[in-house]
């Protein structure tokens, strides 16, 4: 058994009447989980309330309340594939994620994600990951090493004044001329099943500058800026315009898969991020030192 060693939690929506128990939101809200897991989870104390005191299996639905729980699997092979520190001081952490392994945990794992490794290579529990990347998503991540800091690096992301820009090795499914530049703009909603993205009516919330790179054969090469941060935001992108990235398992549909694939990573890399430092004032730029595998156009860099 792989349990995490700091507790997840998940707020209950302030909606009242919508279940009798914190046991039957459990079982509403992870379905992937059977309810005798859960029930088991509570009897032995695994599950706690905002007081951080266990709770029982009769205790109500409290709108607003929040359950604290510890992520378990039954077994949690190691994910061989290691990141590499780029620059640390006693306020920021920059690291060189590589793909599979996911930045905090999540589903299947709990012990192997990034968040974990580094707090325990670098034994500071106060490491928290200032934004995300997907687990498939290779490349630079931010984290703050200090809580007193911690805003000033958040208000970064809050008011977009962190630029990153992505490379991307695409499937050119169609012979339509792609422009050289262009920005897409949408709104992004959770689809079905619901760690999906889909484009939607209504307002925009997604926002990507998109610049081709270079063409060969069925294979188109991106450079990504997103402006915005949703979800899936490249993927989905890149899939709407007919060029999904390449080893993409989710769009522009979902490939069924029993077992995960290492061999065939997605093609998509956080290869730079700059911003004014909060603190010194200075502009900070970070590169990652990855490549695509199929990324043979030394001249785009």
């Amino acid at each position: 058994m792989s349990i995490a060693p700091k507790p997840s939690f998940v707020k209950l929506p302030n909606v009242r009447g919508l279940h009798a128990t914190c046991l039957d939101f459990l079982v509403a809200r992870f379905p992937a989980i059977p309810q005798p897991v859960w029930k088991k989870r509570i009897l032995e104390g695994k599950v706690l309330n905002l007081a951080h005191h266990p709770i029982s299996l009769e205790t109500p639905y409290l709108p607003g309340e929040r359950l604290y729980y510890f992520r378990e699997v039954p077994e949690e092979a190691e994910i061989p594939f290691y990141e590499t520190i780029v620059f640390q001081n006693e306020h920021l952490l920059v690291v060189d994620k590589p793909h599979f392994l996911p930045v905090t945990p999540g589903g299947k794992f709990v012990n192997q994600c990034l968040l974990y490794r580094l707090q325990k290579k670098l034994n500071n529990p106060d490491l928290v990951p200032l934004h995300r990347l997907d687990k498939d998503t290779a490349g630079l991540v931010l984290f703050s090493c200090n809580p007193t800091t911690r805003a000033l690096y958040d208000n970064l992301f809050l008011h977009e004044k962190v630029r990153k820009s992505y490379l991307a090795v695409c499937i050119r499914t169609t012979d339509a001329i792609i422009p050289p530049a262009q920005t897409i703009t949408n709104r992004l909603i959770p689809g079905e099943p619901r760690f999906l993205m889909k484009i939607a009516e209504g307002p925009v919330n997604a926002i990507t500058e998109v610049n081709l790179l270079a063409i060969k054969d069925q294979r188109a090469f991106f450079r990504l800026c997103p402006i915005t941060g949703k979800t899936h935001q490249l993927r989905v992108h890149l899939a709407s315009i007919a060029c999904p990235i390449l080893n993409d398992p989710y769009y522009p549909a979902v490939v069924p898969c029993t077992q995960e694939d290492h061999t065939h990573p997605l093609q998509l890399l956080a290869k730079e991020i700059s911003f004014p430092d909060p603190i010194t004032q200075h502009t900070l730029f970070f590169q990652s030192t990855q490549k695509l595998l199929e990324w043979h156009w030394s001249e785009v860099f």
